[in-house]
């Protein structure tokens, strides 16, 4: 087998698209919760196609549990009301997809990319202490205190790419595969050539355990563990989590299902 390639995207509710992070607890479990969807400042357009956060489950709890009882932030506005605000619902592991928009500069290398190359996934979590313990207790304001440099950031999941890249040239081929893509149901693809997704193979999803990347904060940045680091294909010495999308060695695959 030749080289793989493999592609690294920090995914999940975050503190500028939500206003918070996920839960992570000490057994290992954790609840992956989507950023709020949005066409660039309308974060709540109607759109009947999507999920609402009130609709969806992770592992049977419902995502709601892990939102804040008041509102949520997307790109400095707020949100009333979580549970009936559209969730941005990608990537999805029911069919294993994952949609973006074109003008993302990630896109000039994942049109590249083959079946047998990888996406890796990675999220910012909050440890909490019991599963007792609900975000839905508590304000937006709360939990962004509680939260404040104490996060944490896991590989969690990931897809091994059965196709090439998807997009409106050859979606049709592909429709009954990526229907549950937030990209195809939202309507991208009817719209226009903005969007692509990557399709999964069925072996892809969640990592039997989930890998921690960070050594902690330094500054306002959260970094990588210099294990980690060294996976990286170029500036392995920029090691940076808030916002990182990188090329990594094939080496990463074995290291992560270990």
């Amino acid at each position: 087998m030749g080289k793989r390639r493999v592609f690294l995207i920090r995914v999940g509710i975050d503190s500028s698209y939500g206003g918070l992070v996920s839960p992570i607890f000490p057994d290992g479990d954790f609840i992956f919760t989507p950023i709020p969807d949005g066409d660039n400042d309308l974060p709540n357009k109607v759109n009947p196609k999507m999920s609402k956060y009130r609709e969806l489950e992770y592992n049977g709890i419902p995502i709601t549990d892990y939102l804040p009882k008041d509102r949520l932030s997307f790109n400095n506005h707020f949100i009333s009301d979580p549970a009936n605000i559209n969730a941005h619902e990608d990537p999805e592991f029911k069919t294993n997809t994952y949609g973006e928009l074109k003008q993302k500069r990630i896109y000039n290398t994942l049109k590249t990319f083959e079946p047998g190359d990888y996406v890796l996934f990675y999220s910012a979590f909050y440890p909490c202490e019991s599963k007792k313990f609900k975000y839905c207790d508590y304000s937006l304001n709360d939990l962004q205190r509680i939260q404040r440099g104490k996060k944490t950031y896991y590989l969690f999941a990931y897809l091994e790419l059965k196709y090439p890249l998807i997009d409106r040239s050859n979606v049709v081929l592909f429709e009954d595969e990526v229907r549950d893509n937030q990209h195809f149901r939202r309507g991208d693809f009817e719209a226009g050539d903005t969007s692509f997704i990557l399709k999964g193979t069925e072996d892809s999803g969640i990592l039997p355990k989930v890998k921690r990347i960070d050594k902690g904060r330094k500054g306002s940045n959260y970094q990588m563990t210099r294990e980690f680091a060294q996976f990286k294909v170029s500036n392995s010495d920029k090691r940076g989590l808030n916002r990182s999308y990188c090329q990594l060695h094939d080496s990463v695959i074995e290291w992560m299902f270990n």
